[in-house]
């Protein structure tokens, strides 16, 4: 009998203190996760790529404005290293980003991450649940949730992306995409049907790694500055060499 009660009790209790738990997480204008393909098809070269490109956007002024863009003036920046559907954890922690001086900090801890090779295949649609739980378990809150996420290849390994993609929808959280295509020529086409979801979700393109940090760098100052109520010219939106504008919209 006093268990029935204590379980009762919780079914009233939880719900009033996990909301209570979110009115104590500190607002910002986005939680942005950067989630970086690691998985054993990224060479070297090209990991070290994607970091470096990290690192250089948030040293820009043109990211560093835009990320001041919003009401709150400050964003929540989490970075996600990924490969299997066992290695999704975060490999830098949530942190606020507000100055100039916030951006070089995270660009500076951005460039220590190791750039070695790792093992295990593609786990994109993994990825994708794991960002979704890092989002909602931040210790900030916001009206705008993003997974940036990069790769070269395409999921190999654990769900697919598609199926990934109504939980992310329900969560109201976006999904926008940066391909590397120095291995497979369609993957700009992939992403834009099984992984990108949200209000205006896009794909930027590098064709070639010497590409990578300036499509990082628009990618960024379009997703920070971008607002769901102002209008969006969707042939800003990175094209997918010359696919239709509806193509980005899931």
């Amino acid at each position: 009998m006093k268990h029935l009660i204590v379980a009762i009790l919780m079914l009233f209790v939880l719900p009033f203190a996990v909301a209570e738990a979110q009115e104590r997480k500190r607002p910002v204008d986005t939680l942005l996760l950067l989630a970086i393909d690691a998985s054993a098809s990224v060479s070297q070269s090209v990991l070290a790529t994607q970091l470096e490109g990290h690192a250089s956007a948030f040293r820009d002024e043109g990211v560093q404005a835009a990320l001041r863009s919003g009401p709150a003036g400050e964003i929540a920046v989490g970075v996600m290293l990924w490969s299997s559907p066992v290695d999704t954890r975060l490999t830098l922690p949530w942190r606020i980003v507000r100055t100039p001086e916030d951006a070089w900090r995270l660009a500076a801890d951005i460039a220590t991450i190791p750039g070695t090779e790792r093992a295990g295949s593609t786990g994109l649609g993994s990825a994708m649940a794991a960002g979704r739980r890092h989002l909602l378990n931040a210790p900030y809150t916001a009206p705008r949730l993003i997974i940036d996420i990069s790769s070269n290849g395409f999921s190999n390994i654990g769900p697919r992306p598609d199926a990934v993609k109504p939980s992310l929808q329900e969560a109201e959280i976006e999904v926008n995409g940066l391909v590397i295509l120095d291995e497979y020529d369609w993957l700009a086409q992939y992403f834009s049907k099984s992984v990108i979801t949200g209000y205006a979700p896009f794909v930027m393109v590098a064709h070639q790694e010497r590409d990578y940090a300036d499509a990082l760098l628009r990618k960024l100052i379009r997703e920070l500055s971008y607002r769901p109520n102002e209008s969006t010219d969707l042939a800003e939106l990175a094209p997918l060499d010359g696919a239709d504008a509806s193509v980005r919209r899931q």
